[in-house]
């Protein structure tokens, strides 16, 4: 037998519910085996514009689009075999026609002995977040295209091999190879000459360096 105070206790339960499910950010709509909608929150009234007397108990999936009928079938077919549906973006029709992108969270209410006897569905309004991810898109395609402009506008450099090479030998002509290579040899004859050719002191002052005749000389000689 009921007292009172379990009466009131179920009573401030049901009150509590009802509270979390008027003050849920989300659109919550439960949905009878028959399609039937049994429950109507007033965040499902500032997504899709009908308001709670013109939904409870309307049938036909409404807020389904002609394009998505086929799909929203087939959500709830899965979800009243038992099956839950986690963050499916999709898009569903306002009562003024407009199409809204959503996010869908459904699962299956079950009653006392576990059997399936509706379906709960949660929508989340993720048009906000579609346009941010198309302005992202947008500023990444046209950033690359930039890229791509500047990349192309630069001059090419000229490859290294096709440059005219210096030949580095003294061996293009015999009168050009003895000025140039006389000319390299007197520059750098006074740090060769430095030390390990230069005369001992034991020599005479007068003999000539063996080591450090002019090129052009042994040339003249030869």
């Amino acid at each position: 037998m009921w007292s009172c105070d379990d009466i009131s206790e179920g009573e401030q339960e049901e009150d509590r519910l009802q509270a979390l499910i008027d003050s849920s950010p989300l659109a919550l709509v439960e949905f009878g085996l028959d399609t039937r909608i049994r429950l109507w929150n007033p965040a499902a009234e500032r997504i899709f514009g009908w308001s709670r007397e013109e939904m409870l108990g309307r049938g036909g999936l409404p807020m389904a689009p002609p394009s998505k009928r086929a799909e929203s079938e087939e959500l709830f077919a899965r979800v009243r075999a038992g099956e839950s549906v986690n963050d499916y973006e999709t898009v569903r029709q306002r009562n003024d026609g407009m199409l809204v992108a959503v996010s869908i969270a459904a699962a299956p209410v079950r009653n006392g002995s576990g059997r399936v006897v509706g379906n709960m569905v949660a929508y989340t309004d993720i048009t906000e977040r579609k346009l941010q991810e198309a302005e992202v898109h947008r500023l990444n395609a046209e950033l690359h295209a930039r890229l791509e402009e500047l990349a192309a506008s630069r001059p090419s450099r000229t490859p290294a091999t096709s440059l005219p090479l210096r030949s580095s030998s003294c061996a293009s002509s015999p009168a050009a190879s003895i000025r140039r290579c006389s000319a390299i040899t007197a520059c750098e004859l006074p740090s060769r000459c430095s030390r390990a050719d230069r005369p001992s002191r034991s020599r005479s002052p007068t003999s000539p360096t063996s080591g450090c005749r002019s090129p052009l000389k042994r040339l003249r000689t030869t």
